[in-house]
């Protein structure tokens, strides 16, 4: 992909989403999130979300953003766990490296208070969005 395209996508992908990114978004210090070695983890969380955004660093021997390095290697699924003791109504996922900006279903599953979570494709960001029941 040509570096204007890619730009355009990632901006369009960070306007779409901004109620997941932007300012009104809290950082989420207390998530306990495990992920694989090779990825890091942003949790963030709003009212009726927790947003945790992903990055791979699959293959790169430098992890510096300012430096020019191949891609990391594709992750085929890639899976989370984050503790919480909310009740979830549905995960999911979206990422500005496929051609579908759209969120969609990811597999996930409870297990007391872990929730388990396989999004299928993880290429350089990925963002999974778990709503939750609102607290009254």
């Amino acid at each position: 992909m040509e570096l204007e395209a890619f730009l355009r996508q990632y901006y369009d992908f960070a306007v779409r989403y901004v109620e997941f990114i932007g300012p009104a978004v809290e950082d989420d210090d207390e998530a306990l999130l495990s992920l694989p070695e090779d990825v890091w983890g942003i949790t963030r969380k709003t009212r009726r979300w927790r947003i945790v955004h992903l990055i791979n660093t699959r293959g790169l021997d430098k992890k510096r953003w300012d430096e020019d390095h191949a891609p990391p290697i594709p992750i085929n699924p890639l899976s989370m766990e984050l503790s919480t003791s909310e009740k979830i109504r549905k995960v999911l996922w979206v990422s500005p490296d496929t051609d579908d900006l759209s969120l969609k279903p990811a597999d996930w599953r409870m297990e007391g208070s872990q929730l388990h979570v396989i999004v299928p494709y993880m290429e350089i960001w990925t963002t999974v969005a778990i709503q939750i029941e609102e607290m009254e």
